[in-house]
């Protein structure tokens, strides 16, 4: 049976585009024809917000998963898209959850179904993001944007994501818009992360703002704007990495 390609995507900072960067790239997957299951693993649910108008309430999302041991929930929320929502139970995850394996264990019965895996995880690194990293078994996008301190904690992270037994495909520079301190920090960036620095960059968009209002992606809010046209260029990249 095929395994999965399974990818987290982390920063231990917020507003860097994690959840942007999951939606749009499970979008972006599913339209070149792969099986995609997107994980919310943020007690926020900015995921599961984005991605679907459907409210879980009452019903199992990955908390019941995480805590109860029951097999994960999936729904469909587009073509070729499934998604495992979160809830705000996922907010005692440090004080319930001692195991940073129970996800990838869970995951275990999915494989087969699903070509790729894609994990979005909180702000931090507490026990969700370590048990995404134990399960991410292809490897870590860390999002970043061209902020003049970029890097601050990146060590940090790139030794919190090999511990885990995974690696980190690569960088993705998110909401770049082009100016003189941005361009100095893409190439600061280029010069410490070498071919680990995507090339793709993900331009500051106001269709990417919106779509989540919309409970969609960016290719079905607006597929000829510049967000989507970014995204599909970053699968494409990304696909040549893994």
């Amino acid at each position: 049976m095929q395994p999965p390609k399974i990818i987290a995507v982390c920063n231990h900072k917020g507003g860097v585009g994690k959840t942007t960067t999951v939606a749009s790239l499970s979008a972006a997957l599913s339209r070149k024809g792969y099986k995609v299951l997107a994980i919310d693993l943020d007690p926020q649910s900015n995921l599961s917000y984005s991605l679907s108008a459907d409210s879980y309430e009452g019903k199992a999302t990955v908390s019941d998963t995480l805590f109860k041991g029951v097999a994960l929930p999936t729904y469909p929320v587009a073509p070729g898209i499934d998604l495992a929502p979160a809830d705000f139970l996922l907010t005692t995850a440090d004080k319930v959850l001692t195991a940073k394996d129970t996800l990838k264990k869970a995951l275990l019965p999915l494989y087969g179904k699903y070509d790729y895996i894609l994990l979005d995880t909180a702000p931090g690194i507490g026990i969700l993001t370590l048990n995404a990293l134990s399960a991410a078994t292809t490897g870590v996008i860390v999002t970043l944007t061209a902020e003049a301190l970029p890097t601050q904690g990146m060590q940090n992270l790139e030794a919190i994501v090999e511990n885990e037994g995974t690696k980190i495909v690569g960088y993705l520079i998110t909401r770049y818009q082009r100016r003189q301190l941005t361009a100095g920090v893409v190439s600061a960036l280029s010069t410490r992360l070498g071919d680990k620095l995507f090339t793709t960059l993900i331009g500051e968009n106001i269709a990417l703002a919106e779509a989540p209002f919309s409970r969609t992606d960016i290719f079905r809010y607006s597929p000829k704007s510049k967000g989507a046209k970014d995204y599909a260029t970053f699968a494409e990249e990304l696909l040549t990495k893994i």
